[in-house]
C-alpha cells in the first residue's frame, strides 16, 4: 500500500498533496451545491403551498355591524341642554363599543334636553326613505300612569336657504314604545309616524310653519313661501335623537335612556 505523506510547510505541496487538496475542495463544493439545491427545493415547495392555499381559501365573511360601526366619538355630536346630560358610555351597549346615554332630571323644566346628532352630506328630506335606531330605557326611569315610557324623538335639521347651518326643524316620532325598562328594542320609522315643523327656530321664523302634524310623506310636500320649493327638496344637515324640551304633560322624570346603531337609508350612522 503506497503511503502519501502530507507535510505542513510554507513550501509548495507535492503533487500528491495537490491531488488530496483537490479531492477535499471538490467534496466541499459538492456539499455546497447539494445544500443550494435543497434550499431551492424548499423555497419552491413553500411557494407552491402558499399558492394552493390562496386559490383554495374561501372569501372572508362580511364584517359584523359592530366591526363596521363608525366610532361614535368621531361621527356624533353630543348636545346637552339645560339640566340635561348626554354622554358616551360602554354599558349598556347594543352593538359595538359604546352607546349614547341621554338623561333629564326628575324635576325637569322646559329647556332641559339631551340630544345626539349626526351630520349628513348632500341629502334632502326627499332622499330619506328609512330610519331606525335601538333604544334602552334605564330601570331608574319611572313608568308613566299609562304604563308606558317616553323614548327619544327624531329631529331633522333642515337648511332651507342654502346658508351654513339649519333654519328649520322637522320633529316627530312614534313606533314601538317599550312596556318594560332594561331591554333593548328597535324603533323603526313607520309611514304613520307624525311630524311637525317648528314655527320658530332660534328667532328664525321657518318658511314652512305647520300648525298640524302630518306623516313624513305629507311634510315633504309642503310648499314654502316662494310657491314652488317643497320642504322635501331642502337639505337635511343633521339627524338628531333627543329627549326633553317637554313642558307640562310630559313624562315623569327622571328620564334616562340609551340609543345605539342609528341607521338611515341602510347606512350605519353611529
Amino acid at each position: 500500500m503506497k503511503m502519501i505523506s502530507v507535510t505542513r510547510s510554507n513550501s509548495q505541496p507535492s503533487c500528491g498533496g495537490r491531488e488530496l487538496q483537490e479531492i477535499f475542495l471538490g467534496g466541499y463544493k459538492m456539499r455546497q451545491l447539494k445544500l443550494l439545491i435543497a434550499a431551492v427545493i424548499v423555497v419552491l415547495l413553500v411557494a407552491m403551498h402558499l399558492s394552493c392555499t390562496t386559490l383554495n381559501s374561501t372569501p372572508a365573511s362580511t364584517p359584523s355591524p359592530s366591526s363596521q360601526q363608525i366610532p361614535a366619538e368621531e361621527s356624533a355630536e353630543l348636545q346637552p341642554r339645560g339640566n340635561g346630560t348626554a354622554e358616551l358610555v360602554t354599558d349598556p351597549v347594543h352593538d359595538g363599543t359604546c352607546s349614547a346615554k341621554l338623561a333629564i332630571p326628575e324635576n325637569y323644566n322646559f329647556g332641559d334636553a339631551a340630544r345626539i346628532a349626526v351630520s349628513l352630506d348632500g341629502i334632502t328630506l326627499n332622499d330619506i326613505n328609512s330610519l331606525s335606531f335601538w333604544c334602552y330605557v334605564d330601570t331608574d326611569t319611572p313608568v308613566n300612569p299609562d304604563g308606558r315610557y317616553w323614548v327619544p324623538y327624531i329631529t331633522f335639521e333642515i337648511d332651507t336657504d342654502g346658508k351654513p347651518g339649519c333654519d328649520t326643524w322637522v320633529i316627530g316620532g312614534g313606533g314601538a314604545v317599550p312596556q318594560s325598562s332594561g331591554v333593548w328594542f328597535k324603533n323603526t320609522m313607520e309611514s304613520d309616524w307624525l311630524f311637525h315643523v317648528s314655527s320658530v327656530f332660534s328667532d328664525y321664523i321657518s318658511p314652512f310653519p305647520l300648525s298640524d302634524m302630518g306623516t313624513l310623506t305629507e311634510i315633504k310636500t309642503v310648499i314654502g313661501p316662494d310657491g314652488k320649493t317643497s320642504l322635501g327638496d331642502c337639505t337635511v344637515s343633521k339627524i338628531r335623537l333627543a329627549i326633553g324640551n317637554w313642558g307640562p304633560g310630559g313624562p315623569i322624570g327622571p328620564v334616562i335612556c340609551y340609543v345605539d346603531c342609528l341607521i338611515c337609508n341602510g347606512e350605519l350612522m353611529y
